[in-house]
């Protein structure tokens, strides 16, 4: 086999700015000019020194020149900067400057990650769109169950109805804007209620809701959390269930399981909130089976109170 010949060239940051580029652009878009193994090569070696000729087939990728692959940290990255904004004009993303150092410096020096970077912008956009798409689907009314012990309704296990309503999506934070409304006494006038204003918040395969008491009780935090199961039906009517949690300023905790019923902002049933026994609830003939999936009875000593699927 002849011997491969030709101008060697060094570049001192190589790996840090092959890695960059692989982290913005992908790996095999800078290496379609290559064989991969020899850009594998580069990064193996402690002090690369390739042949120019396929240098300048992985920087030309993207139109980057000789003179380029020597600049210094900040001008590599103004110029990279400049050519994602031509190869991506309508991405939704928008690398800077300062963004395309970050990535830099994530792979120079003697730390150097070798896993691909995934961009805090980039990421913040990903959440943000799964965000709006989660808003899309829940916004509107629900029913939310749950078995409350009051004194002021007697000393009976009671169901307690509240209505929830996720009304709005923050842009900039990714949150959405939700209200829990409470009457503390069945049928009583709305200008009683008592209101949680808070935010429900992505977290991977959670939602996570949390809400503050701003008018009607003392003040409390009520914190609702939910898997976000792949199996919900038609959005016009599912169930949501999972855990709630309050805590006041006194620091007396509690839990319930609960479930949240969509409901339309019609619904005859909508402004009927306060406790109810069992037996009004089941009188009311719901298509589920709420009472079942409120059920806050701890099967063994060592279980913990948790939410199960409405289908189980």
């Amino acid at each position: 086999m002849k011997a491969k010949t030709g101008k060697k060239f060094t570049v001192p940051d190589l790996k840090a700015k092959v890695r960059t580029l692989e982290a913005v652009f992908g790996e095999k878009h800078m290496r379609r000019q290559l064989n991969p193994r020899t850009v594998d090569k580069w990064l193996r070696d402690p002090e690369p020194t390739p042949y120019l000729t396929s240098l300048k087939c992985y920087f030309g990728v993207i139109g980057l020149k000789e003179s380029d692959m020597l600049k210094a940290r900040d001008a590599f990255a103004d110029e990279v900067s400049r050519i994602c904004a031509r190869q991506f004009p309508d991405s939704g993303v928008r690398y800077g400057a300062d963004d395309i150092a970050t990535i830099y410096d994530s792979f120079a020096g003697p730390d150097a990650r070798s896993h691909t970077a995934l961009l805090g912008r980039t990421l913040k956009m990903i959440q943000k769109e799964t965000a709006r798409n989660d808003y899309e689907y829940l916004k509107g009314y629900y029913h939310m169950y749950h078995h409350w012990k009051s004194g002021q309704t007697g000393a009976g296990d009671n169901i307690r109805r509240n209505l929830v309503q996720i009304y709005d999506f923050d842009e900039n934070q990714g949150l959405m804007s939700c209200r829990i409304l409470v009457s503390p006494m069945k049928c009583r006038n709305k200008e009683d209620w008592w209101v949680y204003e808070g935010w429900v918040v992505n977290i991977k395969n959670k939602l996570f809701w949390l809400f503050e008491c701003v008018k009607g009780m003392p003040p409390e935090l009520v914190t609702l959390s939910i898997f976000k199961p792949s199996f919900w039906p038609e959005p016009d009517h599912f169930v949501l269930y999972g855990i709630l949690s309050a805590l006041t300023l006194e620091g007396n905790p509690c839990a319930s399981k609960f479930i949240l019923n969509k409901i339309e902002a019609d619904d005859q049933l909508r402004d009927h909130i306060g406790y109810f026994t069992a037996e009004e609830i089941r009188a009311e003939g719901h298509r589920i089976d709420i009472l079942r999936c409120i059920d806050n009875r701890v099967p063994g000593a060592g279980d913990l109170l948790s939410a199960s699927p409405t289908g189980s």
